[in-house]
């Protein structure tokens, strides 16, 4: 019989011949259903077949107080593919696919314009979140949101202390990639730094500023070039110094904040004739595809982009379920002070770093 709306339990009870509840426990994998024999079980069972019967996935969720699936927010810029989002993308889908999760992505393009985005967000939809590098996150925001999902971030930039967050040591890093240049025996080296308001970017511009002082080479500001994460910046920022230095001053080894920056920065050295690594040096930061992509490859500092989102995952999913035991075991107390006197405390904020690694690769030489 061809049928004008999707089925339903009802009519799969009518069909089984039983009650709609033993269809829902049955179908739904209540923990009721074993106590349904197996004879009524297939007879369900098969009734669901004939009539082509699909569980509404939203009402099974709410049922369950849970909709097995997360959600991903990132900063994704207009103008070019966010490389660093699509590596930390990959480690997150592979790691909820392991946990059995879907995942919902909002992309975002102003972290304070879309606070209420990120709220509408986690309007049931979605059991938790994953906040991919987060700007000016304050505690009273970070309070707000908690009061919707459970959330973890990534690269939190100066996450609250009531948070949990994901990164590395980005001062260490930047401290090598610095230093390598320096025992290369580069004494002019410029960075190309990041937007300040990012963490990340600050903490990279320190690092780089220790190594200098770690060497005794006199800092000079003149060899800072601050700008974005973007490609375009980063032709920019190289032609800027090409016409700020005479050759006999010009920086003779560049440490930029990310690999594409990286990237468009040899682009531009090259297109003004400027030989890679013979004349110039160039350190990135990330170790994407892009930066075997180039020519030469770039020498970079690796972040584990991939396994820092898998783990990302696995601590969203702690608190995922914490958050739920907590829920079951507050319905289940009769009086405030029963709730208060047994409910177990959360776990502690928890802030993990991951290590780093220098790559070296042929865009670094020593200076001639």
């Amino acid at each position: 019989m061809r049928r004008s709306s999707a089925t339903t339990l009802y009519d799969v009870a009518q069909e089984a011949g039983v009650a709609t509840i033993t269809v829902s426990v049955v179908l739904n994998g209540s923990k009721s259903a074993t106590r349904v024999s197996d004879t009524t079980r297939e007879r369900i069972v098969e009734a669901a077949k004939r009539l082509n019967y699909r569980p509404n996935g939203a009402a099974r969720g709410l049922s369950r107080s849970r909709m097995d699936t997360i959600g991903v927010v990132g900063l994704i810029e207009s103008k070019s593919v966010n490389l660093y989002f699509l590596d930390v993308l990959t480690g997150i889908l592979s790691a909820a696919a392991r946990h059995n999760q879907n995942t919902t992505i909002l992309p975002i393009n102003d972290w304070r314009a879309d606070e209420n985005r990120v709220l509408q967000f986690c309007d049931g939809r979605i059991d938790g979140l994953i906040l991919v590098a987060p700007v000016s996150l304050t505690p009273e925001s970070a309070e707000r949101l908690l009061r919707y999902t459970p959330y973890v971030m990534l690269h939190g930039n100066d996450a609250p202390s009531n948070t949990d967050d994901l990164d590395i040591d980005n001062e260490g890093a930047a401290f090598a990639a610095t230093k390598h240049l320096i025992d290369l025996s580069h004494r002019r080296i410029a960075h190309f730094a990041g937007p300040m308001q990012f963490q990340g970017p600050r903490q990279r511009l320190n690092g780089y500023y220790k190594a200098l002082d770690h060497a005794g080479i006199a800092r000079d500001e003149s060899y800072v070039f601050h700008g974005d994460f973007m490609g375009e910046t980063g032709k920019a920022r190289a032609s800027e110094m090409l016409s700020r230095f005479h050759s006999s001053e010009r920086p003779t080894a560049v440490f930029c904040v990310n690999d594409v920056v990286a990237c468009a920065c040899i682009e531009e050295l090259t297109a003004n004739g400027i030989s890679i690594p013979d004349q110039i040096s160039v350190v990135g930061f990330d170790d994407g595809p892009i930066a075997r992509m180039t020519n030469p490859q770039l020498t970079t500092i690796r972040q584990p982009l991939n396994d820092m989102g898998q783990h990302a995952v696995d601590r969203l999913m702690f608190r995922i379920n914490e958050s739920l035991s907590q829920s079951r075991g507050t319905r289940s107390l009769s009086s405030d002070s029963e709730r208060s006197n047994q409910m177990s405390p959360l776990a502690e904020p928890h802030l993990q770093i991951f290590p780093y690694q220098l790559i070296v690769r042929k865009s670094t030489s020593r200076v001639s």
